[in-house]
């Protein structure tokens, strides 16, 4: 069976040592180790590109890749040589970007446990009511429920469907960024950002607790930031301009600091630099504990329901999302 990378080695080779460009740093956060592998060693597992139980073609996921990760290292280094964004590399860096950002280990595991909130306090509750009210269609109902009641017998979200479902949601998710007005970072301070084995990151430093910006460092020396807004996107359409202009910015010592930070917290396991520094593995060991999480569930009433903010950040090990109500 194929090992599929999950981020790709056309991402990952730009943060390769620049004397030696076949051979990463990278950090442990579960045992606080450092090793260095090759950019093809990392960031894979078996047949992530295939979901054959819940897709259809089971592929879906590679036949997207295969759209954006051939042409990513080319748009960047575009990027980066020229200082200029088109449209035909703003849409290729989206489309992959997209796919960072709902398709790896960490945010399928962030889906799952959402999904599997919303069976146990929503849908779950729904089915019991239905199935009692039916008992000709469910005729072993009166067996198990009282074992789903007393937690006996739980039913389980597949995380293989999370996962089916932002996939088919990638077209949706690279329009939303394509038009976003981009912030591009140009690192010109004696500190190179890393990456991670989640490189896409939820940041409400210099976002806001209910509108967290969207960053993703796409070299040592380069990254994207970006506040998200979801109105009056246009409709899709072939040759479509970006809606919004992207902007060049100049980092401070102070912000790669920052995002630094950031990208250790929400890495899954492993952190990656094109450079040793000993800064880095104090830091991974001080966050070793820390991984994306539902950390929030506002809820504010309605007419007829309420409504339900999920904020998703990295945090440290904890029991479970803390839920606050309004009104």
């Amino acid at each position: 069976m194929p090992q599929d990378h999950y981020v790709a080695r056309t991402y990952l080779r730009a943060f390769t040592d620049p004397n030696n460009s076949d051979r990463i740093h990278a950090y442990r956060k579960s045992d606080s180790s450092y090793f260095s592998p090759s950019p093809a060693a990392i960031c894979k597992t078996l047949d992530w590109d295939q979901n054959p139980k819940y897709l259809s073609p089971p592929d879906a996921l590679g036949r997207w890749l295969k759209i954006f990760e051939p042409h990513w290292a080319a748009a960047v280094a575009r990027l980066f040589g020229t200082r200029h964004l088109s449209a035909a590399d703003k849409s290729i860096i989206a489309g992959y970007w997209a796919c960072l950002s709902t398709c790896t280990p960490a945010w399928q595991r962030v889906a799952t446990r959402i999904q599997q909130a919303e069976l146990e306090d929503t849908y779950l509750t729904r089915f019991i009511e239905y199935a009692q009210a039916h008992p000709e269609e469910y005729p072993e109902a009166a067996a198990y429920i009282p074992l789903v009641k007393d937690g006996s017998l739980k039913a389980e979200i597949d995380k293989h469907y999370p996962k089916a479902v932002v996939t088919t949601q990638l077209l949706e998710h690279q329009w939303c960024l394509y038009h976003q007005e981009w912030n591009i970072i140009w690192n010109e301070t004696d500190e190179l950002f890393l990456t991670s084995d989640n490189p896409s990151c939820g940041d409400y430093q210099y976002g806001s607790p209910m509108h967290p910006a969207r960053y993703l460092p796409l070299t040592p020396r380069l990254a994207l930031w970006i506040s998200v807004e979801l109105d009056n996107l246009p409709k899709m359409a072939p040759d479509t301009p970006p809606m919004k202009m992207s902007l060049g910015r100049k980092a401070t010592t102070r912000f790669v600091r920052d995002m630094n930070r950031l990208v250790i917290q929400s890495a899954e396991n492993v952190v990656l630099a094109s450079k040793p520094k000993p800064y880095i593995s104090a830091c991974v060991r001080k966050y070793k504990g820390w991984r994306v999480r539902v950390t929030e569930v506002v809820r504010i009433p309605t007419a007829d329901g309420h409504y339900e903010v999920t904020q998703i950040r990295a945090s440290p090990q904890s029991s479970g999302a803390n839920i606050a109500k309004f009104g």
